[in-house]
C-alpha cells in the first residue's frame, strides 16, 4: 500500500503537479523571494562591431511566494524614466550600461521602494537558445509583424496566427516595437510568452529535455541565484496554477517633456503593486 501511495504520488507530481495541494509539494521556495530579471539587447559601434556596455531591452521583477501559492510578474519599459543613484533621471535601461547589475538592481528597488533578493541576467541570444532547448513555443502571433534593421542585424516576419515559434521566432516576437503601442505593446507580447513558457515548463514533455534546457541556462544565465534556489524556483512556477500567476506593467504616461520617456504614475503603481502582492 506504501508503494502503491508513492508510486501515486510520483505520478502526480510529475504529470499533474498543480493537482497536489500545497502541503504536499516539495522542492519549492520556503519564503518570498523578489527576483529581477534582466534580458539585454545587442548594440553595435560605427563599424558594427557588438558593444559591450549592453543595455536592458526587458526589465522583469518577479515575486515568488509560496505562503500564498501565487507569482506575480511586473514589467518595467526599457524607456521608463528613473532616478539612477549617483547619475540622476535618465532611462532605466541605461542603468546596466553605466553600473552592470548592482545600479540596474538599486534603481528598480528605489522606483518601486521594493527589496529585490536575487537577479539573473539573460545575455543576448539566451532567450532564443533556452526556447530551442524545450523544443520551440507555441502561440498565437496576433498580427503580422515585419520589420528590419539592418545595422542591429534584426529582421522580424512573423505571420499572423496561431503557430510553434522557434528561438528566433520567440526571440522576434517579443522584440517588435514597430506598431502603435511601440514599447508597451511589445511588454504586453513579453508577457504573452512569459505565460505560455510557464505552460510550456509545467508539460511533462519537458522533463526529457532537462538537460538541454539546464545546458542553455548555462550559457546564456548570469545570477546570484545557487542552482538549488533556481530549481526550486522553476518547480514553484512549474506546480502553481496559472490563475494565480499574475501580471501587470508599471502603469504610466509618455512625457512630452523627457523625450518621450514612459513617466511612471506613482499612486497607480502603488495600487498595482499592492494587487500583485509585491513588496
Amino acid at each position: 500500500m506504501v508503494c502503491l501511495l508513492l508510486i501515486a504520488y510520483f505520478w502526480f507530481y510529475i504529470f499533474m503537479p498543480r493537482s497536489l495541494p500545497s502541503s504536499l509539494k516539495f522542492g519549492i521556495p520556503l519564503k518570498r523571494t523578489n527576483i529581477l530579471v534582466m534580458g539585454l539587447d545587442q548594440t553595435f559601434d560605427e563599424m558594427h562591431r557588438p558593444v559591450r556596455a549592453n543595455r536592458t531591452d526587458t526589465l522583469i521583477l518577479a515575486s515568488i511566494n509560496p505562503f500564498s501559492q501565487t507569482a506575480s510578474l511586473l514589467s518595467i519599459p526599457r524607456d521608463t524614466l528613473a532616478d539612477i543613484p549617483g547619475h540622476g533621471l535618465d532611462r532605466i535601461n541605461s542603468a546596466y550600461a553605466i553600473g552592470k547589475e548592482e545600479l540596474t538592481i538599486s534603481s528598480v528597488s528605489k522606483l518601486l521602494d521594493v527589496h529585490i533578493d536575487r537577479h539573473i541576467v539573460i545575455r543576448p541570444g539566451g532567450l532564443a537558445k533556452i526556447v530551442d532547448s524545450l523544443g520551440g513555443i507555441k502561440l498565437y502571433v496576433e498580427k503580422d509583424m515585419k520589420y528590419r534593421d539592418t545595422w542591429g542585424g534584426l529582421n522580424i516576419n512573423l505571420k499572423k496566427g496561431y503557430r510553434r515559434l522557434s528561438g528566433k521566432e520567440a526571440h522576434d516576437y517579443i522584440r517588435f516595437r514597430n506598431d502603435e503601442k511601440a514599447d508597451i505593446g511589445r511588454v504586453e507580447r513579453q508577457q504573452t510568452f512569459i505565460r505560455e513558457m510557464f505552460k510550456k515548463l509545467g508539460s511533462p514533455a519537458t522533463l526529457f529535455r532537462l538537460p538541454a534546457l539546464v545546458s542553455a541556462v548555462k550559457r546564456t544565465f548570469s545570477s546570484d541565484i545557487s542552482g538549488r534556489e533556481l530549481f526550486e524556483a522553476g518547480n514553484f512556477l512549474r506546480m502553481t496554477d496559472r490563475r494565480n500567476i499574475r501580471s501587470d506593467t508599471l502603469p504610466g504616461y509618455v512625457s512630452i517633456d523627457h523625450r518621450g520617456c514612459w513617466a511612471p504614475d506613482n499612486r497607480a503603481a502603488k495600487r498595482v503593486l499592492k494587487e500583485l502582492n509585491i513588496r
